[in-house]
């Protein structure tokens, strides 16, 4: 391997930190509901979800899917499967045996010397296939020089300035080599649209 033993721990010790802020922001959001219930505090939703989103500096959509994931898997639940990341719990709600596929994630460290990856859980509980697998041999150019123009259109627009801008050049750069290549579409290239649509 090209990474070094020190920065692979490094990594592994990021990844949890991250997995353990997203539950903390899904769990503020849960405890904030209860707070506005139990002291009978006139509160909206949406208006709880920008608020927590500001404070800590994540899109809305973002902090309304973190509640919604710890929401769908109370605390024994996250005990009992702790050794995987939030992003299982995350895509794990979406399917229809949650916890089975927590589960066999879990099994899969006899096999594999560590849990099975979001992919593998996608690609057994999920309909069989990856991202990847599923979009392989698509013909995606179209939609995909649809969002270009798009951007472009946005981008020679003197209105759209700072960090606004750098996001949608970015973007628009890496559909444009994306295109390039005539390939489909990397996981990146969907986080980095997701990401810019939630913000």
């Amino acid at each position: 391997s090209s990474l070094p033993e020190h920065l692979k721990d490094r990594c592994m010790q990021l990844g949890d930190e991250f997995s353990q802020m997203q539950w903390a922001i899904g769990d503020i959001v849960l405890e904030a509901v209860y707070f506005n219930q139990v002291n009978k505090i006139e509160y909206s939703t949406m208006g709880l979800y920008e608020e927590v989103a500001k404070f800590a500096k994540k899109g809305k959509r973002t902090v309304r899917e973190y509640s919604h994931v710890c929401l769908s898997f109370p605390r024994e639940i996250r005990t009992k499967y702790d050794v995987l990341s939030f992003d299982h719990f995350r895509r794990a709600v979406r399917l229809e045996e949650p916890e089975r596929a927590l589960q066999w994630c879990v099994e899969q460290t006899d096999v594999y010397n560590r849990p099975a990856s979001v992919d593998m859980m996608c690609a057994k509980f999920g309909g069989g296939q990856t991202w990847d697998e599923a979009f392989s041999g698509t013909d995606l150019g179209i939609g995909l020089k649809d969002i270009q123009y798009r951007l472009l259109k946005l981008l020679q627009n003197q209105r759209v300035t700072g960090g606004t801008r750098t996001t949608l050049s970015l973007i628009y750069d890496m559909i444009t080599d994306q295109l390039e290549k005539e390939k489909v579409p990397p996981p990146q290239l969907e986080l980095a649209l997701a990401q810019s649509i939630s913000n």
